[in-house]
């Protein structure tokens, strides 16, 4: 669902409710600039608590586009009715409409007045309201906290609901779709943030294969004393960067897509390649050697790529100087062919290197217990040698708590109403929201936190 449904020709009328600061200003008023010409008629607060609680409402009036409303003229302005009535709002209502082309009018709150009237005297009114509006191409928002149906809720054209819940002691905001008058709701919830001052609705997960794109070399970013992701929002996440040395969990929930942490994967291999390091990578389960390899070789110089990266698996595949064969029969083997090849990509970079192992993968081939016991050993390997190590899981991986305990940083990446959501467990954060972008022809991240 976008935010313009609510500014289809067919919803002239809008209800948005919720509990107080849960985010219902916010919501009109980005509503008001997608129309681009209204007022914002406020119940509760002066024009300059406004501009002191609500950034985005100072935009609005200290921009050049707050006019004084004129018939030559269309703007957005503040209107102070704490002291009228609910007769003084329609007056004030079709004054508007006459100095203003078709306008917004947001009532914040609705319930102020609401109160004041019995219950046929107020569905008279949002009559009167609605009425006034629809014939002059006006459109209204109503603002509430009244959590039961009411009057308006019948009346107008489209509901809108906003939580502020708690998931796993973090706050997630979400928007609920009651009601769209002319158009189907096809997600009944969504979540949003109000970073920055603004309603922000979150955009559902989008991913790409590398076929899918038009490829262009990688542009990496240079390693600082921590080592960068490539991703700005992603190294603020992990506090600055990865320290060398570190050991990263990236668990999977259970409703995220094979390949919707590829492109992730991806960015980061290119970023250490491309830094004279190297990556040697054995992917979780749903992803192909071949998928990381196109994931990565679109983006670096065929010859970098034979020399720095390694993409190690158990199956068959044709000869590859890239892919590394594995020993599905014992644990030891196959960790002792992996730190044997990291020594050989650490020769030829004189850097360090970047390890992603799917332990989900190993655990089904060989099993939890001999599996602890190796990755133990190779993290005092990692400290030692100061490498970077990511460890993937799914959430059904039995050996998930105890890698936790050794990781320096354990990350969850979750699926939420279609959306892609990243959180740190340890050490605690809040939840952002991941979105990819395509459009310079590789991958890049983008968090935003759900505040």
């Amino acid at each position: 669902m976008r935010l313009d449904s609510l500014l289809s020709p067919a919803v002239k009328s809008i209800l948005i409710k919720g509990e107080p600061g849960v985010g219902k200003t916010m919501l009109a008023l980005e509503l008001l600039k997608l129309h681009g010409r209204g007022v914002y008629v406020s119940t509760r607060v002066s024009a300059e608590k406004l501009l002191e609680h609500v950034p985005g409402m100072a935009q609005l009036i200290e921009s050049g586009k707050v006019l004084e409303a004129r018939s030559d003229a269309a703007g957005i302005r503040f209107e102070d009715v704490r002291m009228g009535t609910s007769t003084d709002i329609v007056e004030f209502i079709l004054a508007v409409t006459e100095r203003i082309k078709e306008p917004l009018i947001v009532l914040d709150s609705w319930d102020a007045f609401a109160k004041e009237m019995d219950v046929v005297e107020r569905l008279k009114m949002e009559k009167a309201l609605a009425t006034t509006v629809e014939t002059s191409g006006a459109r209204v928002v109503f603002v509430s906290e009244e959590p039961h149906l009411t009057t308006t809720d019948y009346l107008v054209d489209a509901v809108v609901v906003l939580h502020d819940e708690v998931m796993e002691g973090r706050r997630i905001r979400r928007i609920e779709w009651k009601k769209l008058r002319g158009s189907a709701i096809t997600q009944r919830t969504s979540i949003f943030t109000l970073y920055g001052g603004r309603f922000t609705l979150l955009g559902r997960v989008i991913t790409q294969l590398p076929s899918e794109m038009e490829p262009q070399p990688f542009k990496h970013v240079e390693h600082g004393e921590l080592f960068s992701t490539s991703s700005a929002d992603l190294d603020m996440f992990l506090g600055g960067g990865m320290r060398r040395g570190s050991v990263i969990l990236l668990e999977m929930g259970g409703n995220v897509g094979p390949d919707w942490h590829l492109p992730l994967l991806s960015m980061m291999a290119c970023n250490f390649i491309l830094n004279r390091g190297c990556a040697l990578i054995l992917p979780a389960g749903g992803i192909t050697p071949t998928m990381v390899k196109e994931s990565v070789a679109l983006h670096i110089p065929k010859e970098t790529l034979k020399g720095h990266l390694r993409i190690a698996h158990y199956e068959q595949y044709h000869r590859d100087p890239i892919f590394l064969k594995l020993d599905s029969h014992s644990i030891t083997r196959t960790f002792e062919t992996l730190w044997r090849e990291v020594q050989k990509l650490r020769k030829k970079s004189n850097q360090p290197c970047f390890m992603f192992l799917g332990i989900d993968v190993m655990e089904a081939i060989h099993g939890q217990q001999s599996l602890i016991r190796n990755i133990i050993t190779s993290i005092q390997r990692v400290r030692y040698y100061g490498d970077i190590l990511m460890l993937a899981v799914k959430h059904s991986t039995q050996s998930k708590n105890a890698v936790s305990d050794m990781a320096t940083t354990h990350i969850r990446m979750d699926e939420l109403d279609g959306s892609l959501i990243l959180y740190s467990v340890k050490p605690p954060s809040l939840i952002h929201h991941v979105e990819y972008d395509f459009s310079p022809g590789y991958p890049r991240v983008f968090l935003t936190p759900i505040v």
